[in-house]
């Protein structure tokens, strides 16, 4: 059941307001990466899922630490 937990957890931390956790992040990132290194291996084409919200996370998560504007 990792594959399924990792897309929806992608999701749930792409929904997050404000900034992403780098460190709370990179478990899924990591784990999107290994997972969907699958479609390809071995033909498993729904493994497609975990690439596309791995992707979508890693754009939420490093397009919004960049832009945060710094704590008052």
């Amino acid at each position: 059941m990792p594959c399924p937990t990792t897309i929806v957890t992608a999701g749930f931390l792409t929904l997050l307001r404000g900034r992403v956790p780098v460190t709370v992040a990179i478990v899924p990132l990591i784990w999107a990466v290994i997972g969907g290194s699958s479609a390809w291996l071995f033909g498993v084409p729904a493994d497609v899922g975990l690439l596309v919200a791995g992707a979508m996370l890693a754009y939420r998560t490093w397009s919004t630490s960049a832009a945060a504007p710094a704590p008052a």
